[in-house]
This record gives C-alpha cells, sequence and structure tokens, in this order.
C-alpha cells in the first residue's frame, strides 16, 4: 500500500489541473488552426492548408494520449536514492505507446482529408472531371480558370493526371474527359464514347479513328498544343481528347462537351 503525504497529494492535483488546462488549450489551439485552414484554402494553397490541419489535429491528440496516460493518473511517489532523468522517463513513456501515436496521425490525416474533400470537391454529377496521361498538370490554374464561365449546375472543374489514381486506370468510372498520347488511344479505348456523342462534326477537328468511328480530337500534334500553358506533353507525341463513356454530363449541349471546347481553344 501506498502511503501519500499530504504535500505529495497536493502537488499531484496541481499536476492534474496544470494537464488539463494545457490539454484544452492544446486542444483549442488545434481546433483553430483546423478551422482556419477550412477557411482560407483555396486551390492554389489546397496541400499545405491539408498537411498543417493535420499536423495541428495530430499534435493535440498525440498530447491528449500522453497526459491522459502518464500525467492526469496519480503518480506514485518519487523512489530515493537514484535520480531519474526526466527526458529519458519521458521517451520511454512515449515508445509505450507508439502505436497509439501512429493511430491518432493516421486518423487525423483521414479526418481532415474528408473535410477538404467536402469543402474543395463535390459530387461526380455536379463538376467535370479532366485526367490526362501526361507529366503534369496545373489543376489550379485550370480549376480557376475555368471557374469563372461554368454550364449550369455545375460547380467546379478538377484536372488530374493518370497517376492520380494509384489503386488502377485514373479516371475509369468517373472522368468525363480524357488526354491520351496516340500510341496509347488504343489501349484505353474501351473508357471512351465516340466524339460524336458530345461534339458535332466540324471541319477544323482532326479524328483519332477506330473501326471507322471517330473517338478523338486531336488537341496537340501538327505543331499546335492547346492548353500547352497548363498541360505539360511530351514533346514531339501527339494527344488527343477523348470523353467518357460513363460520363454524367453527356450530349452535344453538354456541360463536358462545353468544357472541352473551351479546352481545346486554349492556347
Amino acid at each position: 500500500m501506498e502511503i501519500y503525504s499530504e504535500e505529495e497529494l497536493k502537488r499531484q492535483k496541481l499536476i492534474r489541473k496544470r494537464a488539463k488546462t494545457a490539454m484544452a488549450a492544446v486542444s483549442a489551439v488545434a481546433v483553430i488552426v483546423c478551422v482556419v485552414m477550412f477557411c482560407v484554402v483555396t486551390p492554389f494553397n489546397e496541400r499545405p492548408c491539408r498537411i498543417c490541419a493535420a499536423a495541428a489535429l495530430a499534435v493535440a491528440a498525440c498530447f491528449d494520449v500522453y497526459v491522459s496516460g502518464y500525467v492526469l493518473p496519480y503518480i506514485r511517489p518519487d523512489a530515493y536514492g537514484k535520480p531519474k532523468s526526466k527526458a529519458g522517463k519521458v521517451a520511454r513513456n512515449l515508445l509505450r505507446q507508439l502505436l497509439l501515436y501512429l493511430l491518432c496521425i493516421i486518423l487525423s490525416a483521414i479526418f481532415t482529408t474528408f473535410v477538404f474533400g467536402r469543402i474543395r470537391d463535390t459530387v461526380p454529377a455536379k463538376k467535370i472531371s479532366i485526367f490526362a496521361d501526361v507529366p503534369s498538370v496545373k489543376s489550379a490554374e485550370l480549376e480557376v480558370l475555368f471557374s469563372e464561365d461554368l454550364p449550369e449546375g455545375i460547380k467546379m472543374v478538377k484536372a488530374h493526371t493518370f497517376d492520380y489514381d494509384v489503386l488502377g486506370f485514373a479516371g475509369g468510372s468517373e472522368a468525363d474527359i480524357f488526354i491520351v498520347e496516340a500510341s496509347d488511344a488504343e489501349k484505353y479505348l474501351e473508357h471512351f464514347a465516340p466524339v460524336s456523342e458530345f461534339l458535332p462534326p466540324r471541319s477544323v477537328y482532326q479524328y483519332y479513328v477506330h473501326g471507322g468511328v471517330p473517338y478523338g480530337v486531336l488537341i496537340k500534334g501538327g505543331g499546335n498544343a492547346s492548353a500547352a500553358q497548363y498541360i505539360e506533353y511530351q514533346e514531339g507525341r501527339d494527344y488527343y481528347l477523348f470523353f467518357g463513356n460513363k460520363s454524367l454530363h453527356p450530349g452535344q449541349d453538354g456541360a463536358a462537351a462545353y468544357i472541352a471546347e473551351r479546352l481545346m481553344t486554349l492556347r
């Protein structure tokens, strides 16, 4: 049975009170940081805002776990004789709960990703998704550019490279518009719709034809490159614009066709 002196009990009560105050303060700061990041996020600063919010939430969660595990419970009276290093004690405590801290970090990242997804994204029915098989795309710049004149019912335009989906074919189930190198077009043909379902025939178009059916429109080739300041094409290669056969915005007067024509007129 441990016997605590009155002085020891008072000391521990003070430590617990300070610990609870510190927990509340750290959690409040984390909430404020997250709210600020949610409010100031734009297409251009989304990544740093996500990182800051996730980091603030993870730090607060880990701090609360540490305090709850090693500070709030009553502490055994200090042993006489051998002095203990405070830093060493903290390090040992951290290692004991390492897996719990990792879980806090993972859950913080998942939560902030979910919230930012709600803020900076929308359902497929209210956006036009562009997937390009190119080294890089200036997604933020294109999103802001198209936001100035969106079709009715569309809230945003999202542009990604194929690397956006690391688990499989990028955009296979959600893309409205694809930009694919000519030599790879046949490989993805099952995901494309005939171009006539979206764009009326025009003499200025150069088509990618398969089995006598036009599926794509030349967007980069023959010395011309549409949207070259936003899309990094491979030099010396031709690219075609295709429409996804699962697009939620079909039709020659649909939103996908409107954005595609705007994209092809960009220089």
